[in-house]
């Protein structure tokens, strides 16, 4: 049984859609049927044609008597009889008009022997006998022709109206046949609209009780479309769902601290996301900048230092390039890890990007020993990194250095002085290690 409006509306697609086929049909075999009608009166009229044509050969024939004009009316006869023979089996009966052609080649070879008998012999009695056989051909062959063209004519009526009354016939069937299909599918079409009514009724109904604040009743599915049937389910559970979740005014305090402590934890877990850099775990580059104000702040307040280190690791494109991004991302990691391993509580770094990090020396009471700590994170970096299968990968840093307050006093200018000795480090022969406060990096070296 279709109890589902998707299976009722592919039925009526696929019905439309065969009526639609049977009118093309019909129209097809009405189509045919003429063209068929068409065919067998072109081919009446070829016929027609050749009878003309052999009508004025003997009209020819019998004005001047001689063997040419005779010749040419057999040539046209004997072209009758060959399109007499190409036209049978076209559903066409010829049977009549074969025999007179045939009659009338008798006729002419009686008519060639009458000929040769005049060329003969000359003499006056045989010539009146000629004469009086002659008038007696040519008075048939008038009547074969006119027989000829009356026998055309009449296959031509019978032609006409047989195609005439199967048009009719095909006509009335498909109209007939028609009219059955459509109101087969107007009344399927009914039927469906009636079952949607009813399921569309229900779930209005539905819908008037929950917004007058009915939550105890349920709607009833049964005689409805597979559809509306998992609508109704589906509405009659989120009733129960709205009357679950109906609390106590006590019930709903608990919910509001549940939901509080939980937003609370998701923030937490949102603050953290937004601080770390995803790959390494460390600081990004914007909670190292808000890290590192708060830095300078206490140090502007308790008259500390602080250093910062700009590292950037040389080679490591180099890596990227022959083991791939997997290698690169272990890399990075490992580099991070030796940084957090290699530095004192009060100190934070963070992954400024790509394979750049920044390292806040906290706390200093003295520029004393940050050259000694840069070197020091340089030989740690340097050390061999695996990457599995027994490989292992060498990076080298280059490392700028910037000193608050002596170079600035402000994290953007401190970052931007420090990248600037990154790039000098890259051309320093003190192991890629440079400070743009002095000349000398060794100058701010204890001593």
């Amino acid at each position: 049984m279709m109890n589902s409006i998707t299976r009722k509306l592919t039925v009526l697609s696929v019905s439309s859609v065969l009526l639609v086929g049977f009118i093309l049909f019909s129209l097809g075999k009405i189509w045919q049927e003429q063209n068929h009608t068409l065919d067998q009166l072109g081919r009446l009229a070829e016929i027609q044609r050749n009878v003309n044509g052999l009508r004025g050969q003997l009209w020819v024939f019998l004005q001047y008597g001689d063997r040419n004009s005779l010749e040419q009316v057999a040539f046209e006869q004997k072209n009758l009889d060959k399109r007499l023979k190409s036209s049978q089996g076209q559903g066409i009966k010829l049977a009549n008009l074969m025999k007179m052609n045939s009659s009338l080649d008798v006729l002419l070879e009686q008519e060639r022997r009458l000929v040769s008998s005049v060329e003969a012999q000359s003499m006056k009695d045989n010539k009146r006998h000629f004469v009086g056989s002659s008038e007696l051909l040519h008075a048939r062959y008038n009547m074969l022709i006119q027989n000829m063209t009356d026998e055309l004519g009449y296959r031509e009526k019978t032609i006409l109206s047989k195609s005439e009354k199967n048009q009719k016939i095909a006509l009335i069937s498909t109209l007939i046949q028609q009219l059955i299909l459509s109101i087969l599918v107007c009344g399927f079409a009914f039927f469906i609209r009636h079952h949607f009514k009813r399921g569309f009724a229900l779930l209005s109904q539905g819908i008037s009780d929950l917004a007058k604040g009915n939550l105890d009743s349920r709607l009833s599915y049964h005689n409805v479309d597979s559809e509306f049937k998992t609508l109704i389910q589906f509405f009659n559970q989120m009733k129960r769902s709205l009357q679950d979740t109906t609390y106590s005014k006590d019930e709903l305090a608990q919910e509001v601290a549940r939901q509080t402590s939980k937003l609370n934890k998701q923030k937490q877990q949102l603050q953290f996301l937004s601080e770390k850099d995803t790959l390494t775990g460390t600081l990004n580059r914007r909670a190292f900048k808000d890290y590192f104000q708060r830095s300078l702040i206490n140090a502007q307040r308790t008259q500390v230092k602080s250093a910062i280190l700009f590292i950037d690791l040389d080679k490591f494109k180099q890596v990227n390039d022959k083991y791939g991004h997997d290698a690169g991302d272990k890399v990075l990691c490992t580099i991070a890890k030796r940084l957090q391993n290699n530095l004192r509580e009060s100190d934070f770094f963070a992954r400024f990007g790509g394979d750049e990090f920044l390292v806040c020396l906290d706390l200093l009471n003295s520029y004393d020993g940050v050259h000694d700590k840069a070197l020091q994170l340089s030989e740690v970096l340097h050390e061999p990194i695996s990457i599995g299968d027994q490989k292992e990968v060498h990076v080298e840093s280059s490392i700028g250095i910037a000193l608050y307050p002596l170079q600035a006093d402000n994290v953007d200018d401190l970052i931007n002085l420090a990248d600037q000795a990154m790039y000098n480090a890259k051309f320093s022969i003190d192991y890629g290690i440079y400070c743009q406060a002095t000349d000398n990096v060794n100058e701010i070296k204890p001593g």
